[in-house]
């Protein structure tokens, strides 16, 4: 039986307050705060803190661009963007390790084993030869990474060489029995061990981020807090649960959903974290943070092996690595992890994210390939049609407009900014791609949607507010109308999911 308004995995309701649609002032990817004319960058986002989110809710979330740090989530518009971000996916099935893939862990492995224990190995544990072949022509990715764990990795005995003593001759009087001398026991080099643990804060844990993000990313310690690392990489608002689920095999597993930190150790030190939102449908990388001792194993392309095999282990099926920006020289390792696919901002259906496709994001500003698609297929029509100079000017004025996201039953923002007007218009009558029509969100029931807040013991629908019945969806300072941007921007059929707590914190 669910459990309303508890916040726990039977409490069908997640909970979050919308900030509104507002602008940064600067870019952590490029770093600018104007453009190349001089005039202030335009960044915007539709922002909401979150308390309590189920998985479910939140896969939703992601699978419409949207994307969460600490307990912030949001949802960009790549039109107004100086580094648009658009969500990528990989079918981690379909993955195939690249030569460099194959490499790197190689590399490693070899570095933990270390070169004594595999040569005792072959002595002592040889592979068959239908064994050996295989390896040679199939690397299988899971086995490959768990092989060199320290659970799979058990002390050898190398084997007894006799000796006799050299004391007296063999056979003379006195002479001492050949003797076999105590076994020597071989350990790997190193014991490397992996952990899905909590996202919960630990000493060890920012010690990691501290080191990170000061010799990766050059931050300075003025930069770096407890605080910091704390809000955003601890103690998501993602509930954590467990679904029971059948796996191919027919065998029962249990799935977990919710944040989670991957953590890696050498030798009982803690020398890595991945931070994982683990969701009914993906494994979704939030942050991986690493040691600079074991910088020279590329530690980032290893920890995206392990989440690919994790959403192949776990039933999660993909891979999703994150936001994909074009411009971020950064982000571009993430095209080496293939077969990718690319979420169209504008239809939420996913294309194909071939190289051909790359090159358009390279290419444009903004891209969305079902309005590329439009666009192809009316040139199409047009072909072989004569063209009159009007015509010509009417197609030209389209296209510009279709590129614009200037359908006919919206209403856009205007693309002209100056100093002298920064003001933002209300989310409503902005060129967010995927933003219903006005008419469509005047349809929204949205009086029932529950409020929690400090100075009631219990939720009540928004219709109780005094001001509610007052007040238009359109007039950007009501409560009416961020509950009709928040709805617009999730979209309608989660409003029945969601509680808006006020609640002080």
């Amino acid at each position: 039986m669910a459990l309303p308004f508890s916040e726990t995995a039977d409490d069908p309701y997640s909970y979050l307050v919308p900030m509104g649609y507002m602008n940064s002032s600067s870019c952590g990817y490029c770093c600018k705060t104007v453009d190349d004319k001089g005039k202030p960058i335009r960044r915007l986002m539709f922002y909401a803190t979150t308390k309590s989110l189920k998985p479910e809710f939140y896969q939703t979330l992601v699978d419409r661009c949207w994307r969460r740090s600490g307990k912030l989530v949001y949802r960009p518009n790549q039109r107004e963007a100086c580094c648009p971000h658009y969500t990528i996916r990989l079918d981690a099935s379909a993955y195939r390790p690249t030569r460099d893939h194959r490499q790197t862990v190689n590399r490693f492995s070899r570095y933990v084993v270390g070169d004594e224990y595999t040569k005792t190995a072959q002595r002592v544990r040889p592979l068959s030869r239908e064994e050996a072949k295989r390896r040679d022509t199939t690397f299988d990715l899971s086995e490959r990474l768990h092989e060199v764990e320290s659970c799979n990795l058990p002390s050898l005995q190398a084997s007894r060489t006799r000796h006799r003593s050299k004391s007296k001759p063999a056979g003379t009087e006195g002479s001492e029995p050949d003797s076999l001398p105590p076994p020597k026991t071989i350990d790997p080099a190193h014991r490397f061990e992996v952990t899905l643990e909590p996202d919960t804060y630990t000493d060890e844990k920012y010690e990691i981020y501290a080191n990170y993000q000061r010799i990766i990313h050059k931050e300075p310690d003025s930069k770096i807090s407890k605080p910091t690392f704390t809000s955003f990489l601890c103690n998501s608002s993602l509930r954590r649960e467990t679904e029971i689920e059948r796996d191919e095999s027919g065998g029962i597993r249990e799935k977990k959903l919710g944040s989670y930190h991957q953590c890696y150790r050498l030798d009982g030190r803690l020398v890595a974290v991945g931070v994982l939102d683990l969701l009914p449908h993906c494994v979704s990388a939030v942050y991986f943070m690493y040691h600079e001792s074991i910088h020279e194993f590329n530690p980032g392309k290893l920890s995206a092996m392990r989440e690919i095999a994790l959403a192949i282990e776990g039933g999660y099926k993909w891979w999703y690595s994150g936001f994909y920006i074009a411009s971020c020289p950064k982000m571009r390792y993430k095209l080496g992890f293939m077969p990718q696919y690319v979420l169209d901002p504008e239809t939420y259906q996913w294309d194909a994210f071939d190289k051909k496709s790359q090159e358009l994001y390279v290419r444009q500003p903004y891209v969305s390939l079902s309005r590329e698609r439009r666009l192809l297929e009316r040139a199409a029509e047009e072909d072989g049609k004569e063209e009159t100079d009007a015509k010509e000017e009417k197609n030209k004025q389209e296209e510009k407009k279709e590129k614009a996201g200037m359908d006919d039953n919206s209403t856009a923002e205007d693309d002209s900014f100056s100093d002298e007007d920064d003001v933002i218009l209300p989310l409503l009558r902005s060129n967010m791609p995927g933003l219903p029509t006005l008419e469509q969100v005047s349809e929204y029931k949205l009086g029932h949607i529950p409020i929690l807040t400090s100075h009631e013991p219990e939720p009540f629908p928004a219709f109780y507010l005094a001001s509610w019945a007052g007040s238009s969806f359109t007039d950007n300072a009501s409560i009416k109308s961020r509950l009709a941007e928040l709805v617009a921007m999730i979209g309608e059929d989660l409003a029945p999911n969601i509680c808006l707590d006020f609640r002080k914190q």
